[in-house]
């Protein structure tokens, strides 16, 4: 599957009363409340976004995203097991009887060549999820070349932190910035859009957002955006008692 451009549907009314409500505990502009609940809401969604999620960020989140790409590759359901290919087989026994010269010969290769790269890419759309492999799809690994593993690992750890690179742009936007293994997965193909908007008239703030992310996984990513709207909603409900304790104290001094 190609990337696509994702509009997500996503209910943003819990956070849009909340944010109401703290416009008024506060007197500050709404323009201002809205950008500041933007801003903490995309942070909200990059701490839900894989590999960050259950209350591990930052470099804790790394490690775990690299060590699910050692998993996925070479666990105990890992798609690949690395072996040296020599191209030959050493042959000393005939009919069970040891030979004086050792002979050499080629050996066949597998249908499906020793590259893991094509290997990978194939599968991964099938039996990838959001939430990681579900299946090699067959009994056994696949023998590939040791080094070009090697060499295929390190490329997928280096995407670390690629599927919340979709939040950065509007993050920035918003005066915001996130961990820098996240903010170096945005490249010239990074895409995507969190814009919050103010109707004067109504004072009742709204939001845009959209993101480029591989098309399997729009419903869960759409799910974890909905999941910090909630998320960003109860954090004001639960800062409005303070806030407003705090106003009356100011008001007798």
């Amino acid at each position: 599957m190609g990337d696509s451009l994702i509009f997500y549907d996503v209910d943003f009314a819990p956070a849009n009363a909340a944010i109401a409500r703290l416009v008024a505990a506060t007197g500050l502009e709404a323009s201002v409340v809205v950008k500041q609940q933007s801003r903490l809401l995309l942070e909200d969604a990059i701490d839900l976004t894989p590999p960050n999620g259950g209350g591990v960020t930052g470099l804790a989140a790394r490690k775990r995203g690299e060590a699910a790409i050692e998993h996925n590759l070479t666990g105990t359901y890992g798609l690949f097991s690395g072996v040296r290919i020599k191209g030959r087989r050493k042959i000393t026994t005939v009919f069970g009887r040891k030979i004086k010269k050792a002979i050499f010969v080629p050996t066949r290769l597998q249908p499906y060549g020793t590259d893991p790269d094509p290997i990978y890419e194939r599968r991964k759309d099938k039996y990838w999820t959001a939430t990681g492999w579900q299946s090699r799809g067959q009994r056994a690994a696949y023998y590939v070349d040791k080094a070009k593993l090697a060499a295929l690992r390190g490329k997928l750890k280096k995407r670390v932190g690629k599927l919340a690179s979709g939040w950065i742009a509007g993050l920035r936007a918003l005066g915001g910035q996130a961990a820098s293994w996240i903010q170096d997965q945005v490249t010239a193909g990074t895409r995507g859009s969190f814009t919050p908007r103010l109707d004067p008239s109504l004072d009742d703030p709204s939001f845009e957002a959209w993101c480029t992310v591989k098309g399997h996984v729009v419903y869960i990513m759409t799910k974890r955006l909905q999941a910090a709207v909630n998320i960003r909603a109860a954090k004001i409900e639960r800062s409005l008692p303070h806030i407003l304790d705090r106003a009356i104290k100011t008001a007798r001094l």
